[in-house]
């Protein structure tokens, strides 16, 4: 079967190379309403911590505080290991420590 000629009637469905719109077909007002193609690029900015890979989020955020916190359990051995990381947690957070610093200026 030869498959650079198509069957008959199979190139009425493609459009005409005329009909295909070309970038130099583009009117001025339409290039002006899309803006200048040749813009300086956008400087980079530190992502914002819901845009950070999860692994990358937790490592800054939790995991610091958790570590302290699962060590404390491993030492003190307590009865409810889960009540005491827990309340270790509410009180060893760093974010609380600065709200109330912020709160107290």
């Amino acid at each position: 079967m030869d498959t650079d000629n198509p069957a008959p009637g199979a190139q009425a469905d493609r459009p005409s190379p005329a009909a295909v719109p070309t970038s130099a077909a583009v009117s001025p007002q339409a290039a002006a309403e899309t803006g200048p193609t040749n813009a300086a690029p956008v400087t980079a900015q530190p992502p914002a911590p819901s845009s950070q890979p999860i692994r990358q989020y937790l490592d800054a955020t939790v995991v610091p505080v958790l570590m302290q916190g699962m060590q404390a359990v491993v030492k003190e051995r307590p009865a409810d290991p889960v009540t005491y990381l827990a309340n270790f947690l509410l009180q060893h957070n760093p974010q609380r420590k600065e709200a109330t610093t912020a709160m107290q200026s």
